[in-house]
């Protein structure tokens, strides 16, 4: 069995490795911990938007250039949001690892995000939230857990898209 390594850098980025030999692949996972939790009252959806935003490109990696590469490679990348972190992640083979580290790096430093679509709130990356229903019934049944909950997750009427953040205080 492989043991887990556990690094600090200087600027307090925690890095932990484990490598597995069982398949010629690297899985490059970041999580970062923010997450639902971290909004404010009455806005929800807000960490979610911008998991979807940071998949619109770079100057590095223009828009749809990156599905494109990493299909070629046989390798799949996507990002999910939870209440307490959001995870972006690439696999790949092994050999491409240094493209997963060029791909964050460039990601969490060279964003765009266009006006347009920041005003629009549209965006064509497919919005993931099955599930969700289910695991905020689970949580509010527990006592007090769904005030920790976006609203809109607690609502079993909204299967709308959240295509965008809501203000859930608004008229």
């Amino acid at each position: 069995m492989s043991t887990v390594t556990r690094h600090v850098l200087d600027n307090g980025l925690v890095v932990i490795l484990k490598e597995v030999h069982t398949a010629p692949i690297i899985s490059w996972w970041v999580l970062y911990r923010v997450g639902s939790r971290n909004e404010r009252t009455g806005t929800t959806g807000v960490s979610h938007w911008v998991e979807h935003m940071l998949f619109k490109g770079t100057d590095q990696f223009p828009p749809g250039y990156l599905d494109k590469a990493i299909d070629r490679l046989g390798g799949s990348w996507n990002a999910q949001t939870f209440l307490d972190y959001t995870a972006y992640y690439e696999t790949l083979p092994a050999e491409h690892i240094d493209l997963a580290l060029q791909i964050e790096a460039d990601r969490m430093m060279n964003a765009k995000f266009d006006p347009k679509e920041v005003d629009s709130g549209a965006h064509g990356h497919h919005l993931r939230t099955a599930g969700r229903g289910k695991l905020a019934h689970v949580l509010a049944r527990r006592r007090g857990a769904g005030r920790f909950l976006p609203r809109a997750w607690l609502s079993p009427r909204d299967h709308r898209r959240h295509d965008r953040p809501r203000n859930h205080d608004a008229g």
